[in-house]
């Protein structure tokens, strides 16, 4: 993912019609929408992660959102630009949107995506009627319609790793009907999700010692840690081209795995076990569950 992969956005802000519509010009000539126009929230205050390393990232997709942010920077004192001089990595370039951000709410998007309409009030509606939610994610396509994301589940594969987070219902139908309740897990992606800034700060962001994976399960698992709930909100449907940036986002794995492994086993319960067949069996931890309102 790393600094060219992550829009950071102010909620509650003015709407701003022609920013948005600039936004969804240029992000169209790369193939990739970033905001969805038929959403009230107008993110205003947007800070963009400029493309440092643009090693293993299409070009024409660089050009595009580098003329994007110096356009946009231009034309309206709101719109704020980070540039980092070098890749620093998704935790790092998250952390630096989130401190320039002014918004109640942080909302961690990947640009490789193409939100539907609703997407963001779904999400802002979690938060807004259930001051115990920490965290909300949202139900990820592929772009043949097929789920990537609709919750995490904490897996241990006996004698491989005692704790994988894998991405349930991956490839099920998007509209098949366990994809569309609401539920409680213990971790949701940050490709898409909205955080309490607050929740956010008391937790001092995502842990850097990360490099593009898994920092946002940590945080997942921090945010339960302090007593808030993780949501996935099925309302909020958004299209992702997974893992756009190339392979230097996979430099990290083993050291991610380590990280998560010294931080987490014996403290987080699988939601369930593994076998080599491939079958799983639920632990009984009782982690994921429907979501209902405090």
């Amino acid at each position: 993912m790393g600094d060219s992969k992550v829009y950071w956005t102010d909620l509650r802000t003015t709407p701003s019609l022609t920013i948005l519509q600039k936004l969804e010009r240029l992000l169209r000539e790369s193939g990739f929408t970033a905001l969805d126009l038929a959403d009230k929230y107008t993110a205003l205050k947007i800070h963009f992660g400029e493309p440092g390393n643009m090693s293993g990232i299409r070009a024409p997709y660089v050009a595009v959102v580098s003329r994007l942010v110096r356009e946009l920077a231009a034309a309206d004192p709101r719109v704020r630009a980070l540039r980092n001089a070098k890749n620093v990595g998704f935790a790092r370039a998250c952390n630096q949107g989130a401190a320039a951000a002014r918004g109640r709410d942080l909302l961690f998007l990947n640009n490789d995506t193409e939100p539907r309409a609703g997407w963001l009030d779904a999400l802002v509606a979690v938060l807004d009627d259930d001051p115990s939610v920490g965290a909300v994610g949202a139900r990820l396509l592929y772009p043949d319609g097929t789920i990537q994301h609709a919750g995490v589940l904490i897996a241990e594969f006996p004698g491989v790793d005692p704790l994988r987070a894998v991405h349930v219902y991956a490839r099920a139908r998007g509209d098949a009907p366990e994809v569309l309740e609401r539920r409680e897990y213990q971790a949701v992606t940050a490709a898409a999700a909205l955080v309490r800034r607050a929740t956010f700060e008391a937790l001092g962001g995502f842990d850097e010692e990360y490099w593009n994976g898994y920092e946002d399960i940590d945080l997942c698992f921090r945010i339960r840690e302090r007593g808030e709930r993780v949501v996935y909100e099925p309302r909020s449907v958004i299209v992702h081209h997974e893992s756009q940036s190339g392979p230097e986002r996979f430099r990290g794995v083993a050291r991610n795995v380590r990280r998560l492994h010294e931080r987490w086993i014996g403290k987080v319960k699988p939601d369930v076990v593994v076998a080599p067949d491939g079958t799983a069996r639920d632990t009984g931890a009782g982690q994921v569950r429907r979501y209902r309102v405090s």
